[in-house]
């Protein structure tokens, strides 16, 4: 078709062709880790993937192998870079619209950690239990995502009077809740204190708060 030529005529396949063969040779190189003792003692989604093809491999109805994995790679590293920066971005942006929120998260930081470490790691966010707090507040203000991932019924179910006949997708408006005025107080407003004294997190255990679904 007219697209061909026109990759052709500007030679676009052969660059789009080199970075498929990087991606490729990326990924290759994380299965290749993983594969190795060393690459097996912090277990992740690699891992059990790479478990569920020595055990599953050779059955008929098993369909996953390397390629797969490697898709399942891209789509882990693609979508883990927009939502990431969008989000960061977000946390920025009302650090600086809430210069009292910022000065706190300064002193917080520099109480627990001192004034001589350059950088912050993930592995201070359990000492400086504020920054938690101003992550929760920015998931809950501006989700990666304003819906879920779509998910379909698999059978009749019924949830609070609505009945829910199987095969029904169903989509989830995270930043509606977010910001339903039943659910919290000046839902508007960038409160990171909040989540003080609360077991509300980020992880699906909650449905108040559910930016990753």
């Amino acid at each position: 078709g007219v697209g061909r030529f026109v990759d052709w005529l500007f030679q676009r396949h052969k660059r789009i062709n080199k970075v498929f063969q990087e991606l490729d040779a990326f990924y290759q190189h994380v299965i290749d880790d993983h594969l190795k003792p060393e690459g097996r003692k912090n277990p992740d989604i690699v891992s059990l993937m790479l478990d569920m093809i020595d055990k599953h491999g050779n059955e008929d109805s098993f369909k996953l192998n390397m390629d797969n994995l490697k898709a399942i790679l891209m789509d882990v590293f693609l979508a883990g870079i927009d939502t990431s920066a969008v989000t960061m971005i977000w946390a920025m942006s009302e650090l600086v619209r809430n210069p009292r929120v910022m000065k706190k998260a300064q002193e917080a930081i520099l109480t627990t950690l001192g004034h001589k470490r350059e950088r912050i790691t993930e592995d201070d966010l359990d000492k400086v239990d504020y920054l938690k707090l101003i992550i929760k507040e920015t998931f809950r203000l501006h989700p990666a995502l304003p819906f879920i991932i779509p998910r379909e019924t698999m059978s009749h179910i019924k949830i609070q009077g609505y009945d829910i006949p199987p095969k029904t997708q169903i989509q989830i408006n995270v930043w509606t809740i977010g910001r339903d005025p039943k659910r919290w107080t000046d839902p508007e407003e960038f409160i990171p204190e909040r989540f003080a004294n609360s077991s509300v997190d980020f992880r699906g255990q909650h449905f108040e708060l559910l930016p990753f679904g």
